[in-house]
């Protein structure tokens, strides 16, 4: 218990530090703020009267919080972040937009740390050879770069954290609470489809028929009170259409421009990631960390839209990798090397350091080095991934007994 506590203390500590460097009035730009304004941003237009697909009325909010036209951080010449998911999961984000910006970015920053350590936790408790638990947070910190990823205050660290939460749920005979929480997944499944494959058909499996009535019920009660608050939503969301033809950081997406192919055969990578999640489901016969972790990696690899704003999404792979290594003393120093693609990504000059008035006098690096650096970490986290698999015993893989013992003493 007590380390825990110091934990809190640390990251309360580390959030007041954080909004007095800002001297409490953040901006877009700032630690944590360059993807979370959109989300603030969408969650507190409706709570002002406004339609989620209001431009103007989006512009005037993301404004309060600095994101302007001419803000000579954005190179690409944007009015506003528009909205990308469905209206109807930004009732997710209801809470944080009651709140003006600065307090709503450093309890946002709260929340994804609390949210993401304690499913670390909880998932290292189910391994039969768990971490002790100080470690294992400080890992689930750091592998995969928890640092950069809440620099832009992204929600993908808290979809991997449900991952791991619903397994939990599903795991304890509760169906409902497992429907309901994988309905946050779709706010970007591209990132976790493989992951709700595999629970779904876990549902199947165990008959749980009510996780699939949750599942939908939540989207169905979502959407009615979406329309509550803006009832021309739906044609809003079906008129705003898909950037498919954004440049991004999958795998897929980067060989089929590299090979110039047809745009839609990124699009592949949901069937036949689902296909392999499916087979391997078929062949354990019950979902274990190593294969919930295998379910998140193979979401990735597959994905036909990723940036590296959402490799946190890998929690469960990375602390059962984590895990395997950290047994053979010897093996732990590899996990240093997921950190050789993020180290120019990672400098502290890039994305904390500020001069009043002014851009930070750091150069960013281009395009084409970021998208290589992302694949080589990809490389080298599969790489590890596959050594960590081999070198599994049958006697180190863990029983389900084993597993709820650990879980839920």
């Amino acid at each position: 218990m007590k380390h825990r506590i110091w934990w809190l203390v640390g990251l309360l500590v580390a959030l007041i530090g954080l909004g007095a460097f800002y001297n409490f009035d953040m901006h877009w730009y700032d630690y944590g703020t360059k993807s979370w304004v959109n989300y603030w941003s969408h969650a507190r237009a409706p709570l002002l009267g406004y339609g989620y697909y209001d431009t103007e009325a989006i512009i005037k909010i993301q404004a309060e919080a600095g994101f302007t036209a001419d803000n000579p951080h954005d190179k690409f010449n944007n009015t506003h972040f528009p909205l990308h998911f469905p209206a109807p999961l930004t009732l997710f984000f209801i809470p944080f937009g009651l709140l003006p910006f600065t307090p709503a970015t450093l309890t946002w920053l709260g929340f994804v740390a609390l949210f993401y350590t304690s499913a670390a936790v909880k998932f290292n408790r189910t391994f039969q050879h768990p971490l002790n638990e100080n470690i294992a947070i400080a890992l689930s910190l750091f592998i995969p770069p928890f640092l950069f990823t809440t620099w832009f205050g992204n929600v993908s660290g808290v979809l991997g954290a449900l991952v791991i939460y619903a397994w939990l749920a599903q795991r304890r005979d509760q169906p409902i609470l497992t429907g309901i929480l994988l309905t946050p997944l779709l706010i970007k499944p591209q990132l976790v489809f493989a992951a709700l494959v595999l629970l779904l058909l876990e549902a199947w499996h165990r008959r749980h028929f009510r996780t699939f009535a949750a599942f939908g019920g939540t989207l169905i009660l979502l959407s009615l009170l979406t329309f509550l608050f803006d009832p021309n939503w739906l044609n809003g969301w079906l008129n705003k259409g898909m950037p498919l033809d954004t440049l991004t950081f999958a795998l897929l997406d980067v060989v089929a421009r590299g090979l110039a192919l047809p745009e839609w055969m990124p699009l592949l990578g949901f069937p036949l990631g689902a296909l392999i999640i499916f087979m391997r489901h078929r062949q354990t016969g019950q979902i274990s960390p190593a294969l919930l972790g295998e379910a998140v990696l193979l979401s990735v690899l597959f994905s036909p839209y990723i940036w590296t704003k959402d490799i946190d999404v890998l929690l469960p792979a990375s602390l059962w990798l984590c895990s395997q290594l950290w047994q053979r003393p010897q093996a732990r120093w590899w996990l240093l090397l997921t950190f050789l693609p993020f180290s120019v990504m990672l400098n502290p000059r890039y994305w904390l350091f500020k001069i009043e008035g002014s851009v930070v006098p750091v150069a960013e690096i281009g395009l084409p080095i970021s998208v290589t650096l992302f694949l080589l970490y990809l490389l080298i986290f599969t790489g590890l991934w596959l050594w960590a698999k081999r070198s599994v015993t049958p006697t180190e893989q863990p029983s389900k007994l084993a597993e709820d013992t650990y879980a839920y003493r």
